[in-house]
């Protein structure tokens, strides 16, 4: 990356470069493993990541290294662009959008992914690293699986030893595809510092990376104040021209607020920071807990501005012998805005039920049976006009609880209700 530097500046000859550079990689190896093509591949990232920040070495006279001329710098001492600063549109090649999780988690951009502590949203992308690290399945896509690729975790809140490459190991991760920054650099990294996650792709990832997590992403906004959304926006610019140039999915872990205003407030408000979070991103992950099964939690897309939209998907932290893997469950109906209380849910009146309009409703549901499944009992609330985010004071309401059976959750009609039968003991 650097020797592309004095490439981009013309201080060195690409042709010279690439010479040395590839009998360097076959003095140390690299290729030989059955993929003859990765250290030319290495070589071209490399070259192509310095040759966009060109380097100088001013000498006498303000001429850089005695023989080109030092980079022009403004009045106010920034260097001054050199070259177009335009392209003709019709120069442009189009090509399609690149898909990590295909119209999910996009390549090349930034995903926004938040939710409260405690819903396993580390353990999610453990699981998500370990499965592009091998080709594993992709959830909810019936049997197609990731495309093979390295991945860079920057995590200051687990530690690697204990927490996070155990949790890796008990997701089957190919280790050696996954990079994780040291903690001694964790003190200095920031989301503006994308020469940092440059270097380390070009240098220590041979030139390739598909996933990077960033986890939390406001632990790493430095000095900015990352609830003013120019500031917010003035950080993110960057690491955005960085998820394209490295042709990586960026994700950026982050936390929601406590509702307000009644719980009344859209999925994209709950966001922790300014809005950035989620303006700046191209898409964007809300996680949440299913209000029926305390053991589900929910992950369900609430912006995605380069495909269709997606439904949620369900998973659960299941415990092993060693520690906990994600078990995913498949799609759910529930919408961002819904599991949130957002606008999109637009509670009644708050008026006191009767015995007879309980005994009704009820009725309706059970049809003559003394218990339903849990997702039936859910989508009969919610055809009822019922928000998602209170199903269970709703069904509390109604008299009746739920249990957990071998064959999964149910909702059991109490006793006392003359349209249903009494519940078993």
């Amino acid at each position: 990356m650097k020797l592309g530097g004095y490439v981009g500046a013309g201080l060195l000859r690409e042709d010279e470069v690439r010479s040395k550079l590839a009998s360097a990689a076959k003095a140390c190896g690299l290729g030989t493993d059955g993929d003859p093509g990765e250290g030319e591949r290495a070589i071209t990232n490399g070259i192509e990541i310095g040759k966009a920040t060109p380097k100088t070495i001013p000498g006498p006279n303000g001429r850089a290294n005695g023989h080109h001329p030092a980079v022009p710098v403004h009045p106010n001492g920034t260097p001054a662009v050199s070259g177009p600063l335009t392209k003709k549109a019709g120069d442009f090649e189009t090509r399609p959008v690149e898909w990590l999780w295909p119209n999910r988690i996009p390549k090349r951009k930034l995903t926004t992914a938040a939710g409260s502590g405690g819903l396993g949203k580390s353990f999610v992308f453990c699981d998500l690293a370990a499965r592009v690290s091998v080709g594993g399945e992709i959830p909810g896509m019936g049997g197609e699986c990731f495309e093979v690729g390295n991945v860079l975790i920057i995590n200051c809140e687990d530690d690697p030893e204990d927490t996070t490459v155990p949790r890796l190991m008990e997701a089957g991760a190919d280790l050696r595809r996954i990079w994780i920054l040291r903690p001694e650099h964790l003190g200095r990294f920031t989301l503006a510092e994308v020469d940092m996650i440059k270097r380390v792709v070009a240098e220590e990832m041979g030139g390739s990376v598909a996933l990077v997590i960033i986890d939390p992403a406001t632990a790493f906004v430095g000095k900015a104040d990352d609830h003013k959304n120019a500031q917010l926006q003035a950080l993110l610019g960057p690491l955005r021209t960085a998820a394209w140039e490295i042709a990586a999915a960026i994700i950026l872990v982050t936390h929601i607020n406590k509702a307000s205003g009644g719980g009344n407030v859209e999925a994209a408000m709950r966001v922790v920071g300014g809005v950035a979070w989620v303006n700046a991103v191209r898409a964007a992950l809300i996680f949440v807990k299913d209000p029926d099964d305390p053991a589900k939690r929910l992950m369900i897309p609430f912006k995605n501005n380069n495909g269709p939209e997606q439904k949620g998907l369900a998973y659960r932290v299941a415990p092993t012998e060693a520690l906990a893997r994600i078990e995913w469950e498949g799609e759910v109906d529930t919408t961002a805005d819904e599991a949130m209380g957002g606008s999109a849910s637009k509670p009644g009146p708050k008026s006191r039920l009767t015995d007879e309009q309980i005994d009704a409703i009820v009725g309706r549901l059970f049809e003559g049976r003394n218990q339903v499944p849990s997702s039936e009992g859910t989508k009969f609330l919610r055809d009822q006009g019922v928000p998602f985010d209170k199903i269970k004071s709703t069904r509390n309401r109604l008299g009746i609880r739920a249990k957990q059976l071998a064959s999964g959750w149910v909702w059991i009609a109490s006793y006392g209700l003359r349209n249903a039968p009494p519940a078993p003991i």
